[in-house]
Order: C-alpha cells, then structure tokens, then sequence
C-alpha cells in the first residue's frame, strides 16, 4: 500500500475511533467496533489491489493490439472502485467528504494536517450543505 494509502486509513481510523469507539470493559481501553476493523481490511485491500490495476493497465495498455481485446484488469478495476465507494459507505464516510478534504487542503494550499482531516470529516455541514 503507498504510503498515502496508510495515511488516510490511519486517519479514517481515528474519524471512525472519534464516531464509533467501544470501551473495553475490562481494561478500559477505548478501541474500534471489530465491525469496523474488518471494514478498514477489506478497504485497504481494495486499495491495494486498485494500485496494483493501475500500475499493470499504465505497462500495457488498456488494449492488447495482439488479441484484439481489452485488458480485463480495466474490469477488476472498476469493480475494486465500486467496493471501495461501497465500503465508505458502510463506514459512514460518503464520497462526498473527499471534496471536504480536498477543499480546505486548496484552502491552505499545503498538506492538510490529521487533525484537521479529522475535524472535516466529523463536521456535520459540508460545500453545498446549507
């Protein structure tokens, strides 16, 4: 996974810790819904396997001139994006928290940091949002 990946799937973590944390009764730890711990599995492997799609359709193509037919990983591609978006969803994180992150980071015109990632992707308004 690159390392922006792991970025943001720490910080969906801590979103989903700051929403959805359980405590642990006997030690008091405050920790995610195992729910949520596969969620983020599956997420991350999907991440993965979408890197992986585009790296292999970047070295050859979207069309194999040979066979005459187009790269099934176009295919595989799509359906890794689909669960993706799906699995945000079950997260309650909708692909509308993106442009959150991706409006305050023009904004300041530099990285964004986790806490304000955090702090956007909680707030119950977004653009549009009146």
């Amino acid at each position: 996974m690159k390392r922006s990946s792991k970025y943001y799937i720490d910080t969906i973590k801590a979103a989903l810790i700051l929403k959805h944390s359980e405590v642990d009764e006997e030690t008091g730890e405050v920790g995610l819904n195992p729910e949520y711990e596969i969620l983020l599995d599956m997420l991350v492997d999907n991440l993965d396997l979408l890197s992986e799609c585009r790296k292999s359709i970047k070295n050859f193509g979207i069309y194999d001139v040979q066979t005459k037919k187009r790269n099934p990983l176009l295919t595989v591609q799509k359906e890794a994006q689909a669960t993706i978006i799906k699995l945000l969803s079950l997260m309650g994180i909708p692909p509308y928290y993106a442009s959150r992150v991706k409006s305050a980071k023009e904004q300041n015109d530099s990285d964004i940091s986790a806490e304000d990632f955090i702090s956007i992707l909680t707030s119950s308004n977004y653009e549009g949002e009146e």
